[in-house]
């Protein structure tokens, strides 16, 4: 194992015309910490057919179920990064032809919701992944965040796939970035 050396102190910025050279040398053959499984996941958003995770009808696609399974996500995070931001879950409820419309953050269309709470929950039951939903605090209510709870954890969704109760969601994130002002 090589030596670790500290690196000498930098000015906070260069004169002009010169730059500071840096040097990090790092031994991946030394032991290190375990990576925390839970680190390895990703992020699914409601739009778009759930980064094209499913067909226009709400089915899982089975190119994509099988490339997800290469990757092997311990968690997925639900609806999406800034998305969640604008997103109401009771939009993405029922069968696919009579859901309402969630506001995409960015473009500002709204869009039918077809990746909605099922299809997402069959996606991690699928993959044998964690479910992580983001509970919209920027323009939602403490009242549809409970009653999402509700409707996950204690009424419970069952899979049409295999007919079992969907798992439940151990965690939930509150907000993504509600600070941040979205575009337009």
């Amino acid at each position: 194992a090589q030596a670790q050396q500290a690196l000498p102190e930098a000015p906070l910025s260069a004169p002009r015309g010169q730059a500071n050279a840096v040097s990090v040398s790092i031994d991946v053959s030394a032991a290190g910490e375990p990576v925390n499984r839970a680190a390895l996941g990703g992020n699914v958003q409601w739009v778009d057919l759930g980064d094209d995770m499913i067909t226009s009808d709400g089915q899982l696609r089975a190119d994509m179920l099988d490339a997800a399974r290469q990757l092997a996500p311990t968690t997925l995070r639900y609806p999406g990064g800034a998305l969640a931001d604008a997103y109401h879950w009771q939009q993405g409820m029922g069968p696919i032809g009579s859901r309402g419309l969630n506001k995409h953050v960015h473009s500002h269309t709204s869009q039918p919701t077809l990746m909605g709470t099922q299809e997402f929950l069959e996606l991690c039951e699928a993959l044998g992944a964690e479910p992580v939903f983001t509970v919209n605090v920027a323009s939602g209510t403490v009242d549809e965040a409970v009653a999402w709870l509700r409707k996950v954890n204690v009424e419970g969704l069952t899979s049409t796939r295999t007919g079992q109760r969907l798992p439940r969601v151990r965690y939930w994130e509150l907000g993504n970035e509600p600070y941040l002002k979205m575009d337009g």
